[in-house]
């Protein structure tokens, strides 16, 4: 492609008038890194019970979560799918973390109640 060249291959989305920040897929992530800390406060604010997985999560409430996050970002309407199954995987994500995270300390307290150096 010669130098200055338009290129007129590559889809340039509309952002019409919305102020709200776009955002793209890359894989199972989004491009932004602060989308999944705005997933995580999600999370916070409308799962109130301690779920074992995401399966258990009433799906009114994965709703009701999804509903607020597209009221934060905009994106191509075409994506919207693929959007939707990121989000999803993202909350599944940060729950297994969690649930880890619980594990790992109450794993490690136990040993220190047994007398092991931690």
């Amino acid at each position: 492609m010669p130098h200055g060249s338009i290129r007129t291959d590559v889809h340039v989305p509309s952002y019409g008038t919305s102020q709200m920040t776009f955002i793209t897929c890359i894989g199972k992530k989004f491009g932004r890194f602060y989308v999944v800390w705005e997933i995580r406060r999600l999370i916070d604010q409308y799962i109130g019970g301690p779920w074992i997985s995401f399966e258990e999560i009433p799906k009114e409430v994965i709703e009701q979560i999804w509903v607020k996050f597209k009221t934060l970002y905009d994106w191509d309407k075409r994506q919207d799918e693929k959007i939707k199954t990121n989000f999803k995987f993202v909350i599944q994500e940060e729950l297994y973390r969690d649930i880890r995270s619980t594990y790992r300390e109450r794993s490690t307290k136990m040993a220190i109640a047994v007398g092991h150096d931690m």
